[in-house]
């Protein structure tokens, strides 16, 4: 087996991502997970210095410099230079994080083996997030129903965990379809990657069940960006799995999610949730009134809460401070709740407003020349399983950012999910055997 001290401690690093721990360290926010991970890059980096390896210039690379450099130059305009140092930094290395996974990923049963172990912390925090639908009353501003809470799994809220789960699921889609396929020569040397975890019956129970906490979460955000994924996953996988393979799984993930709304839907709605459109709607335009103010440069990366007061309208300012009360059973304006809103909930209009026509032209850049290189090398897959690889990892990328359009994909538990998957996607060194 070639597996070597960086791909044991990115195995830790990938388990751990949906059980992170924040350090706050002054103005910046460390993660256990990040630590992880960036003790995983420098071992492979120093391995591959030693050996004087060869390390290509990524077609990624010139247009992320590009988002580096336009994010820099907003600090002209940012009124909080620090927020917009560690925002940069902190990109900065999430691709760093990508192209060092694209690199160190060599070999087919490591790569599947690095799946397995993003499930398993998956499957555990989707049993959690289904015992807090059914049996949790509490935080009550998660209520969605008088008896059911939405799932946040082991997040901050339902949203993120609903992106998170946009993007495992398709790590459980590929193992599925993985299964269709005849396996090779060398794929039968390894049975308990190969065997054990392409059991169809399990697989598809463990679609049903995080496909379930999925719809739990209420993240609407969420369906939208994993119906993105599963259609794209299809386009790329039509020749090679057969169609009605692709019918069973929508059709279980339909019936999970089905089930579950049609549960919530059956008893009254505690509370009312109108507001959270109009807010997401008001914020929108405050991101659009920001960037007419700044459209060079922005107001500064990650500089979008600190002028929020600023660009905000009365409506928007009384929707920040909503607050709930349990004797009531009502929503009240609370003028000395702090309000704790750091996102447009778009991530274009966010880049746009933060880092202006600069950044946006290179954000959009920067995705283009990805994911050319990434269907370039679908393409050119070997065999049929590495192009199912490669395609799963897509999806689960592009349901992550199709997500995105309502949220925020570079969060915490969210954005290592989607680096993992974008690097497994263009990995230039996948191979069949060795392991």
């Amino acid at each position: 087996m070639n597996a070597n001290l960086s791909t044991f401690i990115l195995y830790a690093a990938v388990v751990c991502i949906p059980f992170d721990v924040v350090f706050k360290v002054g103005v910046a926010r460390v993660t256990a997970v990040e630590i992880l991970f960036s003790l995983s890059f420098v071992s492979w980096f120093l391995r591959a210095v030693l050996r004087r390896e060869r390390l290509t210039v990524a077609p990624y690379v010139i247009p992320l410099l590009f988002f580096l450099g336009a994010c820099l130059l907003s600090l002209a305009a940012a009124q909080n230079a620090a927020i917009t140092l560690r925002e940069t930094v902190q990109f900065a290395w999430l691709f760093g994080v990508l192209y060092f996974i694209a690199h160190e990923m060599k070999e087919r049963a490591i790569t599947l083996r690095l799946w397995s172990l993003v499930l398993a912390a998956g499957i555990v925090v989707a049993l959690v997030g289904l015992y807090q639908y059914f049996f949790e009353r509490e935080p009550i501003h998660f209520l969605i129903a008088e008896t059911r809470l939405r799932a946040h799994g082991v997040f901050d809220q339902p949203n993120t965990f609903g992106s998170y789960l946009i993007g495992i699921l398709p790590f459980l889609l590929g193992l599925y379809f993985l299964a269709e396929i005849p396996s090779q020569p060398a794929d039968q040397r390894h049975p308990f990657v190969y065997k054990i975890i392409f059991n169809k019956a399990i697989l598809l129970t463990l679609l049903f069940v995080i496909s379930a906490a999925l719809a739990a979460t209420f993240s609407r955000g969420s369906w939208v960006g994993f119906a993105g994924g599963l259609i794209l996953l299809y386009f790329f996988l039509r020749k090679k799995v057969r169609l009605a393979s692709f019918v069973l799984a929508a059709s279980l993930i339909g019936v999970a999610g089905a089930l579950v709304i049609a549960d919530a839907a059956h008893q009254p709605a505690v509370i009312e949730r109108s507001f959270s459109n109009r807010q997401r709607t008001l914020l929108a335009s405050t991101a659009v009134a920001m960037f007419s103010d700044h459209p060079v440069i922005g107001v500064g990366f990650g500089n979008f809460p600190e002028r929020l007061q600023e660009y905000a309208s009365a409506e928007l300012v009384e929707l920040m401070h909503r607050d709930y009360d349990e004797a009531t059973k009502t929503w009240f304006t609370n003028p000395n709740k702090e309000s704790d809103i750091e996102l447009v909930h778009n991530t274009l209009l966010q880049v746009a407003a933060e880092t202006g026509l600069i950044g946006l032209a290179a954000f959009a850049w920067l995705f283009f020349a990805y994911y050319r290189q990434a269907v370039k090398m679908l393409h050119r897959s070997a065999d049929d399983r590495e192009h199912c690889i490669r395609a799963a990892m897509l999806a689960s990328a592009t349901a992550i950012l199709c997500g995105g359009m309502f949220g925020w994909p570079f969060s915490h538990g969210v954005q290592e999910v989607l680096m993992t998957a974008m690097a497994l996607a263009i990995s230039p060194q996948m191979q069949t055997g060795h392991s």
